[in-house]
């Protein structure tokens, strides 16, 4: 068996010699494994745990990342200098996880961060300043610390490959051959002959700014300027980071009194001052100021990066102007009136015509298709038609254009159908939307009017 790897200790690396000034010029990983996470905690509370630790950990290098379930990587070559030593980044972890957080976790630090992400995992706290020096610090190793699943384990279990080093003796094309390219992509990973490539950890952006006002605010129209202040600081947050909102809410506050919250809910990502204002006027204008208003805030932290698309190559160009949005119509509508004032129809995934479309409330109605043959305007009900003379009638007589469109469905809830739906012109009312029902044979319905 082999002899586990002795734990250093602070003082220990520290008579080993810091790193030299060209060797801090290169990049040096440091790995932290947290493994009662992964024991204890579920994947949500990990994976909030990890993100509150990695931008804690931001203040020791730029390039932090998660590893779920419960590790986190740093860049610290870079820092070394500014912070005086790796020992001092060392001991400022350990007392922020150990003593303040309480958290047992172990630390390691090498050239490249799979290794360091190794020897941390499997609970050792060391320092490995030089690349050359990684083959013998991770040779002693079990094969249970690569990711690897239980049947490839057995598998190198049974050609006698125990540790790290069995691994190396052996042919790269043929270990490949066996066990997955995956594996001899983690080993040179581990050496540093293949590039690791890693996610960085980046803090989700946050906007929030407030006013306080000399004098308490009684009149809804004197808030305005300052609230429009606070949307311009929020617009230029939004273009400085090339990002999109879709929402933000502005807070009243009222000394003693409870605060007053006004949110403006968008349908889609934007960042126009001109329309944000627009919303949040109208939302003021509805408000009550039961009293005085001494601080306003204005906070967003919902963000979107929006692929843009040029619509013509000359502003204002028949191309700019074909496509018309009216979203900001709706979001002044919802506003003014109340998001419940405002319907639309969104599609729904059932055959039935009763089914297919509901009302609601979050969803734009888009264009219909080109060629759809079924009306926007169904009937509440289908109302029964006079057929004679092998004509069917409503305002008058029908002459059938398009169909049948068998729709036969509902027999999972017992409200099952059997129709045949055709397209047809009445004279008088137009284009209209009949069925024959399959069941009853002699019936005629009219379900539908079209525009």
């Amino acid at each position: 068996m082999p002899q586990p790897l002795p734990a250093l200790s602070l003082r220990d690396y520290q008579q080993q010699g810091e790193c030299s000034d060209a060797e801090t010029r290169q990049p040096l990983w440091l790995a932290v494994c947290l493994p009662e996470l992964a024991r204890e905690a579920a994947a949500p509370d990990r994976e909030k745990q990890l993100q509150e630790l990695a931008g804690w950990a931001l203040q020791f290098s730029p390039m932090v990342s998660l590893k779920l379930p419960c590790s986190l990587l740093l860049e610290i070559g870079g820092s070394i200098n500014y912070f005086g030593g790796l020992a001092v980044i060392r001991d400022s972890i350990a007392r922020e996880l150990g003593k303040r957080r309480k958290h047992v976790f172990h630390q390691a630090t090498t050239p490249t961060p799979t290794a360091s992400l190794i020897l941390a995992q499997a609970g050792y706290n060391r320092v490995v300043n030089h690349g050359a020096d990684l083959r013998s610090v991770l040779g002693p190793l079990s094969i249970e610390v690569l990711p690897l699943d239980d049947k490839r384990k057995q598998q190198l279990n049974k050609t006698g490959v125990r540790i790290l080093r069995d691994l190396w003796r052996l042919p790269p094309g043929e270990l490949a051959r066996r066990f997955g390219t995956d594996l001899v992509t983690h080993l040179e990973r581990a050496l540093g002959k293949r590039p690791d490539p890693l996610n960085v950890y980046q803090i989700p952006p946050r906007f929030s700014a407030s006013r306080a006002f000399s004098f308490a605010v009684t009149e809804r129209q004197s808030l305005v300027p300052v609230v429009r202040q606070l949307l311009t600081g929020l617009c230029d947050f939004l273009h400085e980071r090339d990002l999109y909102t879709t929402d933000y809410r502005v807070h009243l506050f009222h000394g003693q009194d409870p605060v007053t919250m006004l949110h403006i809910g968008l349908r889609q990502p934007i960042r126009q001052p001109a329309h944000l204002m627009t919303l949040l006027e109208a939302k003021v204008s509805q408000t009550r100021l039961a009293t005085a208003v001494d601080k306003v805030t204005l906070s967003a932290d919902r963000f979107y990066r929006v692929a843009t698309r040029t619509r013509s190559l000359f502003p204002g160009g028949d191309l700019e102007q074909g496509g018309r949005d009216v979203s900001p119509l709706l979001e002044l509508l919802s506003a003014r009136l109340g998001a419940d004032a405002l319907k639309s129809l969104a599609t729904h995934g059932d055959h039935r015509p009763e089914y297919a479309c509901r009302h609601d409330v979050s969803v734009v109605a888009g264009p219909v298709p080109p060629g759809n043959s079924r009306p926007l305007w169904v009937l509440p009900e289908p109302k029964e038609r006079l057929r004679k003379n092998d004509a069917v009638y409503y305002r008058s007589r029908i002459d059938l254009l398009m169909g049948p469109e068998r729709i036969e469905a509902g027999w999972w809830d017992r409200a099952d159908i059997h129709r045949d739906y055709y397209v047809g012109i009445d004279r008088v009312a137009g284009r209209v939307w009949i069925y024959h029902d399959l069941a009853t044979r002699q019936k005629w319905y009219l379900h539908g009017l079209f525009g």
